[in-house]
């Protein structure tokens, strides 16, 4: 996006977001929700029953995947645009989230 940005301007570089955006909500994220559904068929064929206990955290993990195909290309957009300090702050947020979430989710 930053070479879209540099060469033709924020007009372009909003369509491209769109374009982006649009991708995102007709390939990437029906394909992580069809992966989530098959989560338990998936562990079943590739590690068999005994990893059984692993069918919730893929399905965790594939709508965590889910959610980052936008935020992939936002942060890339704001990148173009200059706005590394929100970026900073976007990715910092995230992470104190993530790691707060983990804390409270992940007791022994």
């Amino acid at each position: 996006m930053s070479e879209t940005y540099g060469k033709a301007g924020g007009g372009r570089l909003a369509e491209a977001f769109k374009l982006t955006t649009s991708y995102v909500s007709l390939i990437f994220i029906p394909a992580c929700l069809g992966f989530t559904a098959l989560t338990p068929l998936i562990i079943e064929i590739l590690a068999g029953s005994t990893y059984s206990e692993a069918i919730l955290p893929l399905a965790i993990v594939s709508l965590g995947i889910a959610v980052y195909g936008y935020s992939a290309a936002l942060l890339s957009a704001l990148t173009a645009l200059g706005k590394t300090s929100r970026v900073a702050t976007a990715i910092l947020l995230a992470s104190l989230v993530e790691f707060t979430l983990c804390l409270l989710l992940a007791q022994p």
